[in-house]
């Protein structure tokens, strides 16, 4: 039995809509995207879930920044054949409890944002972000990963020249980028050279890597 066998699994929440993208508030809750409900939702230590901020849309993950917001990936407001009543700009919003989010950037260098899905904040306090398009492995959208810097530029960071869907993101100390690729079942590597390294597929004959 490995480590991850070991480990007890405890339900904390039920009745969600969706929910993906967790973080972790400094009083301990948890906030979760709820795509069908286009909202973020906080869970409390008794496993009560009240809504935290409405994005419109779809929202596919959210991270606590450095300013005590959330920042949030934002598809528009699609999920599978699933759509929103509130569609609205792929994009990556900023958001505070209660508030209203504020549009923090549609557009990288000159490519419109079609679906961001997950995010993560370097140690340099770079934005490292997804951006698969719609999940369609018969008619594939172009996939990116995108870096914002902490003045707010912002560049791409890998573009992809085949199919292949960079889902869940992940940083290392080092600054090097992770991401996992639904639609080949691998995870890989970006070394802060700009070198990528194929990191393996994962078990089972149709894997399909979501967050990490």
């Amino acid at each position: 039995m490995n480590e991850v066998e070991k480990l007890a699994v405890e339900v904390v929440a039920t009745g969600l809509g969706w929910p993906e993208g967790p973080t972790v508030l400094p009083d301990g809750r948890i906030v979760i995207v709820e795509s069908y409900r286009s909202q973020l939702t906080a869970i409390d230590r008794d496993g009560s879930a009240r809504q935290f901020a409405y994005v419109a849309g779809a929202p596919n993950a959210c991270v606590l920044g450095s300013d005590d917001l959330l920042y949030v990936c934002q598809n528009g407001g699609t999920t599978g054949p699933w759509r929103a009543a509130d569609m609205t700009t792929p994009s990556i919003q900023r958001v505070a409890e209660g508030g209203k989010p504020e549009i923090l950037l549609s557009e990288v260098a000159g490519i419109r944002l079609n679906g961001p899905n997950d995010l993560v904040f370097a140690a340099d306090g770079r934005l490292i972000f997804s951006d698969p398009g719609t999940y369609n492995p018969g008619n594939p959208d172009p996939s990116y990963i995108f870096a914002v810097n902490p003045d707010g530029s912002a560049y791409l960071a890998l573009g992809f020249d085949k199919p292949t869907f960079p889902n869940g993101v992940a940083i290392e100390a080092d600054g090097s980028i992770i991401w996992g690729e639904s639609y080949t079942g691998r995870v890989k590597r970006q070394r802060p050279d700009g070198s990528v390294e194929d990191l393996g597929r994962l078990p089972g004959p149709n894997p399909i890597p979501d967050g990490l």
